[in-house]
C-alpha cells in the first residue's frame, strides 16, 4: 500500500447512531495518519460514559484492515491498569500507600540494599512508585528496564525483570525519594511485584479479574512466545525511513504480535497491555464515576489526582496518569516501536482513545483528537468556524480583524498573499519552517485599516535586496517585518513594507553571527536600536538579517541571536522583572537544535502570554479557542523537534504572567 493511496476507513460493525460531522473528524485523523507515514489506527469515543463512536481506519497488517474492535498495544497506558490494580488492594486494606516496598519490613522484603547499594532504597513506598518519584531518574543513568544485564550479573534470577531488580539494590538513587517527579518504567515493573507478592497471583490474572468487573474481557498482555495468537491484534509496522518523504508499506516491515524485534515478555505492569480502544474508554470512565460498575469507590479514583506536594501548576502527574486543568482532565499516552497511543478523560465529559500500529514523531495526540473533535458541529468542544476568505487560511477571529495562516506550502504563497490581500487583509507577521524539505508560511493577518500603507513583497533573492529596499525607501516605504529563509542553498527574502513618515533605518541583510554582534554596540552608540533580527541556516551556516532604526539614547534594548528554549524562556522572566518588553522573537532551526532569536526594549512595557512546544493539531485547537476569544497574536514561529513540527506563539496581555510549555 503506498501512502499515497487512500487509507481506508472501516465502518463501524455495531452501528452506533451515527453523528453529524464525523467524516470531518476521521479525515483529520486520516491526514495525520498520512503525515506520520502510519498504516493503521483505531479511535474510540464516549460523552458521560456512553459509547457514541467507534472507527478503525488504514492497515492492520499487510493483508488485515483495522476494525473498529482491533486489539493493539497500548504501552505506557499500561501504567493506569497497574495503578488501578495496586489502589484496589490499598482499598482492600491489604497495602497501604505509605507502606514501604524493599528491605526487612518491605512487602517485598526479598529485596534488600547490598553494601554499595543506597540507603535510601529502603524508604521507597508504593506511594513514591505511583508517583513516579522513588528517586530512579532515567535521564541522567538510562532506563533500568532495558538495560542487557547478562555480562554484568553472573547469578540470574528466575526472571530478567528479577535479575533487574536485584541489580538496582546495588546502585545509587538519583535523588531523595518523594523529592520529585522522574518518569519511571521501572517503578511500575516494582508495583506489578507487589501486586503478585500480595495476591499470590500472577499480574496478569488478577488484574483481568479486576477488568471482569466491567464485563471486559478481550484485554490480555502481549508476549514473544510463538504460541502467543490473538487474532483480532494488529500487525506493527517498523518504518526503516520515517524522515523519508514518500515510502511503501513493505510486507518486510510488519511485525507479528509476537516477533521479537520488540521485547513483551515481562513488560506487563509498565507497558504490556493489549486492549481495543472501547475497553480503555470504559476503563477511564469508570474512573469517571460513570455506569453502574465501578472499579474504585469514587473518592479511591480521586485520590489518583491528587497533586504531588512538589508540584505548583495546572498540570502533574498523580497516580498512574496524567492530570490536566487542575485535576479536572486526566489521561496516559503510551510509545514504543511499532506502538502510539492515547487515552483521555476531558472536563467536558468527553472519553477518547487513539491507538496507531506505528510510531508517531507527533505525540500530541491529545491535541490532534481536540482539534477533530472541534470541527464536529453535536460535541460540546465544537468551535464554530467562521467562512475564511481564502481556503488557505486556518483560523480568523470572531470579530474578523486577525487571520493566522499555518504551514502554508512556499508554491501556495504568492496566490495566498495575492487574496488575502483582495479581501482586506494585511501582512503583520511571515514566519518561514522547513519542513520534509520543503518551505512553510506562517502568517499572522491583520485587517486593513490603513488602505495602501503596507503592501508584501516575496521570494526577493539576495542580491536583490538593496535594490528593492531602496526602491521602497524612496516612496516612504520602511521595513515593517523581514524573514530570511534558503531555497537550494540560496538566501531569500519575505518582507512588508509599510508607508512611515520620520523613520530612519539602517538594514543589514546578510551577515554571519560575528559580524552581526561586531556591529550590534556600533550601532546603538550612534543611537540605531536593533528591531528585527531573522536568522536562518544555510547549507550548514547561519545567517543573520538584521533592522536597525534611530531611537531615544535613553532607550535601552537586549538582544540574543541562537539561545535555547530554555535559556530564552529564563530571560524572558528576567526582562519582564527588568521592565523590558518583547519586540521581537522568532524560534528557528539550526540543523536539529530548536534555537530563538529575541530583541527586548525598555521602551514599552508590554507582557506576552506564550505558548511553545506545542505541535500542530494541538496549536490548531489552541488558536480557535483564542480566534472565539479575540485574542489577537503579535509572533509566530514553527520549528522541528524530534521530527515533528512545533509551534510557539506569543499574545499581548495585560498581566505580569506568563504562561509556558514544553
Amino acid at each position: 500500500m503506498n501512502l499515497d493511496e487512500e487509507l481506508p476507513i472501516i465502518c463501524n460493525a455495531d452501528r452506533i447512531p451515527a453523528l453529524s460531522g464525523m467524516h470531518t473528524l476521521d479525515r483529520i485523523i486520516v491526514d495525520f495518519m498520512k503525515e506520520q507515514q502510519i498504516p493503521g489506527g483505531a479511535f474510540a469515543l464516549s460523552y458521560k460514559g456512553k459509547l457514541i463512536y467507534k472507527q478503525g481506519y488504514g492497515k492492520a497488517s499487510f493483508e488485515r484492515e483495522v476494525q473498529p474492535d482491533s486489539l493493539f498495544r497500548i504501552a505506557s497506558v499500561s501504567k493506569t491498569l497497574t495503578a488501578i490494580g495496586i489502589l484496589k488492594l490499598v482499598e482492600q486494606e491489604q497495602i497501604k500507600l505509605a507502606s514501604t516496598v524493599f528491605g526487612p519490613k518491605g512487602i517485598l522484603s526479598n529485596y534488600r540494599r547490598t553494601a554499595k547499594g543506597d540507603r535510601r532504597l529502603h524508604q521507597i513506598t508504593v506511594h513514591h512508585l505511583l508517583q513516579h518519584s522513588a528517586g530512579w531518574d532515567r535521564d541522567r543513568v538510562g532506563d533500568a528496564v532495558f538495560w542487557n544485564l547478562d555480562k554484568v550479573v553472573r547469578k540470574k534470577e528466575a526472571t530478567a525483570q528479577d535479575t533487574t531488580l536485584r541489580y538496582m539494590m546495588s546502585k545509587k538513587l538519583q535523588f531523595a525519594p518523594g523529592k520529585r517527579h522522574s518518569y519511571s518504567n521501572l517503578g511500575y515493573l516494582v508495583l506489578g511485584k507487589v501486586i503478585e507478592q500480595i495476591t499470590g497471583l500472577s499480574y496478569e490474572n488478577f488484574m483481568k479479574g479486576l477488568l471482569s468487573q466491567l464485563d471486559i474481557h478481550n484485554m490480555v498482555v502481549g508476549s514473544n512466545s510463538p504460541s502467543y495468537c490473538t487474532k483480532d491484534e494488529v500487525e506493527y509496522y517498523h518504518n526503516p525511513s520515517p524522515n523519508s518523504a514518500s515510502f511503501d508499506y513493505s510486507k518486510e516491515f510488519w511485525m507479528p504480535a509476537h516477533s521479537k524485534s520488540v521485547v513483551m515478555d515481562g513488560t506487563a505492569a509498565y507497558g504490556g497491555w493489549v486492549a481495543t480502544t472501547s475497553s480503555l474508554v470504559h476503563i477511564y470512565d469508570s474512573l469517571a464515576g460513570y455506569g453502574l460498575q465501578q472499579l474504585l469507590k469514587e473518592k479511591t479514583s480521586r485520590t489518583m489526582l491528587d497533586r504531588p506536594t512538589y508540584e505548583h501548576g495546572p498540570e502533574w502527574y498523580g497516580l498512574g496518569m496524567d492530570v490536566e486543568d487542575n485535576g479536572l482532565s486526566w489521561s496516559h499516552t503510551g510509545a514504543m516501536e511499532g506502538t502510539s497511543c492515547t487515552v483521555m478523560h476531558e472536563k467536558s465529559g468527553l472519553t477518547w482513545a487513539l491507538y496507531f500500529n506505528a510510531w508517531s514523531k507527533d505525540m500530541d495526540l491529545n491535541g490532534l483528537v481536540k482539534y477533530a473533535i472541534s470541527t464536529v458541529s453535536s460535541l460540546p468542544l465544537r468551535q464554530e468556524s467562521i467562512n475564511l476568505p481564502h481556503k488557505y487560511l486556518s483560523v480568523i477571529s470572531e470579530d474578523q480583524t486577525q487571520g493566522i495562516t499555518v504551514m502554508l506550502p512556499l508554491i501556495y504563497l504568492k496566490e495566498h498573499v495575492r487574496l488575502m490581500s483582495e479581501a482586506g487583509y494585511n501582512a503583520q507577521w511571515i514566519n518561514c519552517c522547513k519542513w520534509n524539505a520543503e518551505n512553510h508560511f506562517n502568517i499572522i493577518w491583520n485587517q486593513d485599516n490603513e488602505h495602501g500603507s503596507f503592501h508584501i513583497m516575496i521570494n526577493i533573492k539576495s542580491n536583490r535586496f538593496e535594490e528593492t529596499n531602496q526602491r521602497q525607501s524612496e516612496n516612504g516605504y520602511f521595513i515593517k517585518h523581514l524573514e530570511n529563509y534558503s531555497i537550494a542553498d540560496e538566501v531569500y527574502f519575505a518582507i512588508v513594507f509599510k508607508k512611515q513618515p520620520n523613520v530612519v533605518q539602517k538594514v543589514f541583510h546578510h551577515q554571519n553571527p560575528e559580524e552581526h554582534l561586531c556591529r550590534l554596540d556600533k550601532m546603538q552608540e550612534h543611537g540605531f536600536h536593533l528591531v528585527i533580527q531573522s536568522l536562518t541556516s544555510v547549507n550548514g551556516s547561519l545567517v543573520v538579517s538584521s533592522v536597525y532604526e534611530k531611537a531615544e539614547l535613553s532607550e535601552k534594548t537586549v538582544s540574543w541571536t541562537a539561545i535555547t528554549v530554555d535559556n530564552f524562556l529564563f530571560e524572558l522572566n528576567k526582562q519582564i522583572q527588568n521592565n523590558s518588553s518583547l519586540v521581537y522573537v522568532k524560534f528557528f532551526n539550526d540543523g536539529e537544535d530548536p534555537l530563538v532569536s529575541a530583541i527586548w526594549n525598555s521602551k514599552t512595557n508590554n507582557n506576552y502570554w506564550q505558548r511553545n512546544g506545542v505541535s500542530r493539531y494541538g496549536f490548531l485547537y489552541e488558536l480557535k479557542l483564542c480566534a472565539v476569544r479575540n485574542r489577537k497574536m503579535d509572533y509566530l514561529s514553527a520549528y522541528v523537534e524530534d521530527g515533528a513540527v512545533n509551534f510557539a506563539a506569543f499574545w499581548p496581555c495585560k498581566t505580569d504572567s506568563t504562561k509556558s510549555s514544553s
